[in-house]
Parts: C-alpha cells; structure tokens; sequence
C-alpha cells in the first residue's frame, strides 16, 4: 500500500533501480510518458468508474475529494479509491550489479589463481 505523500507517478532524475540483461542496475530516470489510472467513486450514486489522470480535476492521492470529467462533458464530484501508474520510463544506467552466478573473467582468474596453497 503507498504512504499517502507518495506521488503517483515518479518524475524526472529520480533514483531507480533497474534489471538489464539479468542484471540490477542503479538508474535514473531521464523521460516520463506519464499514464496514471483512477478509479474514482462518484458522489451521486456511489458507482465506480476508471478514468486517466488528465480526466481529474484535484488531488491525486487516495481518499482525495476531486472532480472527473464524464463521458457527456460535464464534470461530477468523486473520491480517489485507487491509483494504477501506468506510465513508460526511459532511464539511463550508470552502474550495473552482478546478477547473481555472473562473475567477470578477471575475478575468476584472481579467485582460481590468488591463492596461499603455493
């Protein structure tokens, strides 16, 4: 479940950590395609409806008051019950994790020959 600061989406420059080729990877994030989900209950008759977050009017956080534009036009009050981030990431690494069972040549040289049995 998200802390209730949490934004709903990450920005630009944030820290990640990625998988690529197997391995994890230190990353930040350079683009954001921002997609955000909301599932909203409307005030009227306590029906649910899922709208993206430009469709929003407020807030987006969970259990904030807002306003959801409808398929007429008009707008309709609402709550935020749920929150999906759907949104594409490009990010750029600048330090790759061993994965795990990955060990570079040169290690395995220096643990195969570096050794006190001589």
């Amino acid at each position: 479940m998200k802390a209730a600061d949490e934004p709903a989406y990450l920005t630009v420059g944030t820290d990640v950590s990625a998988k690529y080729r197997g391995a994890f990877c230190e990353a930040k994030i350079k683009t954001v395609k921002r997609l955000v989900k909301v599932k909203v209950v409307l005030k009227g008759d306590n029906s649910t409806q899922l709208v993206q977050d430009d469709q929003v009017k407020g807030p987006l956080r969970v259990g904030a008051m807002v306003e959801t534009k409808m398929p007429d036009g008009s707008f309709q009050e609402a709550v935020i019950s749920k929150l999906t981030d759907a949104s594409w990431y490009t990010v750029g690494i600048f330090h790759t994790y061993l994965s795990r069972g990955a060990v570079p040549p040169a290690l395995v040289f220096f643990l195969k020959y570096n050794t006190t049995d001589h």
